[in-house]
């Protein structure tokens, strides 16, 4: 089965963001990068607009953003939602009607803050008020072995690694039973992120795998191909 690769990327990865360029000659076809965290002005990470830009003027398959949803940062699920969206329309205002640009929910556990399952898909369902036109391109990033056997409306995205041994993203993927793994669960798992410590070029980071061709990730995520004009053609004009 073919297998495209997607990485998600932070400020931690550079505070202008990364090198686009090396990921897309290394095989990655798509990419989220961080905007923020808990409605607190503290997390915003800036990178996104640079990774953004760059991803979607490269040509990659997917792009977009993720939020981290939190309960502790004294913000309502509303106002997370509220500063996710103002901050992509203030910095990368094409983010709504670009037909590859996805948004991810993170919905991690942290040891400092016990985010409810119910949480990311309250996020979930207003942001698709926020943004109706990106309801079939709301993902939810959540790891099964935090939050166990939970289903949501919105296509989920596992994070689950074997081990935090570093290596080449494909070889890695290929050790841990790649699309033979049980860890997708049949068609549960949308996307699954199989490493923190990938190695793609000279990028380290978290890489996830999609089970199918790029073509395949388009029909995902909703992108339509560009319509060819019909040109009639007269023979009489060629034997003029």
């Amino acid at each position: 089965m073919a297998t495209s690769y997607i990485v998600d990327v932070s400020v931690f990865q550079g505070q202008n963001g990364i090198n686009v360029l090396n990921l897309k000659n290394n095989g990655i076809v798509g990419l989220t990068s961080k905007v923020g965290e808990g409605a607190d002005p503290n997390f915003i990470h800036y990178s996104f607009i640079n990774n953004c830009n760059n991803a979607r003027n490269l040509g990659l398959t997917m792009y977009g953003t993720y939020y981290v949803v939190r309960t502790n940062t004294g913000y309502s699920v509303q106002s997370q939602v509220n500063d996710y969206v103002t901050l992509m329309d203030q910095n990368i205002p094409w983010w709504r009607t670009d037909p590859r640009f996805i948004c991810q929910i993170d919905l991690e556990h942290w040891s400092y803050d016990t985010v409810p399952w119910d949480y990311g898909i309250d996020f979930g369902r207003k942001l698709q008020v926020a943004a109706p036109i990106k309801i079939n391109k709301i993902f939810l990033y959540a790891s099964e072995g935090q939050y166990g056997n939970t289903t949501s409306e919105f296509p989920q995205w596992n994070a689950n690694y074997f081990d935090d041994a570093p290596g080449n993203y494909m070889d890695l993927y290929n050790l841990y039973g790649g699309n033979t793994s049980a860890i997708w669960h049949g068609s549960k798992y949308t996307f699954w992120q199989f490493t923190q410590r990938g190695y793609v070029g000279n990028f380290q980071g978290d890489v996830s795998a999609f089970r199918g061709t790029t073509q395949d990730l388009e029909n995902l995520i909703g992108v339509t191909p560009p319509v060819i004009p019909y040109h009639w053609y007269d023979d009489s004009e060629a034997n003029a």
